[in-house]
């Protein structure tokens, strides 16, 4: 499965909804906040319209949560699903039940 970015999952959310998804990324960790943001400049800009809640509560999430370090480019693999989700709802969608999380380097 090849990996896509967050922009092409939010671009058509209802196609890739309850699917599972291969994403790439740059997450960002900082208790209470798990995300998938469509790059670094993003995260520095504080986007909140291009990036995903990456659901830590799910089955395979909280397993890997441990060792996730906290600001690294990724690719996550797990369910799409097109909810606001996240702290208030602040992000657009989510993956949840994480299956792989692969930092790049």
């Amino acid at each position: 499965m090849s990996a896509i970015s967050v922009s092409d999952l939010l671009k058509d959310p209802e196609r890739w909804n309850g699917q599972m998804v291969r994403v790439m990324g740059f997450y960002y960790f900082e208790a209470p906040s798990s995300v998938l943001f469509e790059s670094r400049g993003v995260f520095m800009a504080k986007n909140t319209e291009l990036c995903l809640w990456i659901g830590k509560d799910c089955p395979g999430s909280q397993a890997e949560r441990t060792t996730r370090d906290n600001r690294v480019n990724v690719v996550i693999e797990g369910v799409f699903k097109s909810e606001p989700l996240g702290i208030f709802n602040q992000f657009p969608a989510q993956i949840e039940c994480v299956a792989v999380f692969e930092v790049v380097k």
